[in-house]
């Protein structure tokens, strides 16, 4: 829970740094592209609008193995150019002791 309250505030901020510190190097980006890739073009879209805000809600955080979890929740996005709200997903794996994220799911 507090690692996806962390995510979407370093989103919100428009921190890329921080915010791509929180993905695995194993990433799997869901229209597969490479990770460096999705990478390049998470840095573009964090940069472009003026503000970006993130609201996370309904958070369900779900131990899934010793070293696996998830974390579900309604995600509601707005910036100057864009809006919307979906369900998420984030499926998590503990890494040298620290959370990353695996992969994003969205509904």
């Amino acid at each position: 829970r507090a690692l996806a309250l962390e995510w979407a505030r370093a989103w919100s901020d428009q921190r890329v740094d921080d915010y791509l510190a929180f993905y695995s190097e194993s990433f799997e980006p869901a229209d597969g592209a490479s990770r460096a890739e999705w990478a390049e073009q998470r840095r573009q879209r964090l940069a472009a609008p003026s503000f970006i805000e993130i609201k996370l809600t309904d958070i369900d955080a779900r131990m899934v193995g010793p070293d696996e979890a998830s974390v579900r929740f309604a995600q509601a996005y707005r910036s100057n150019t864009y809006g919307d709200t979906v369900r998420k997903t984030l499926v998590l794996e503990r890494q040298d002791g620290e959370w990353k994220i695996l992969r994003e799911l969205s509904d």
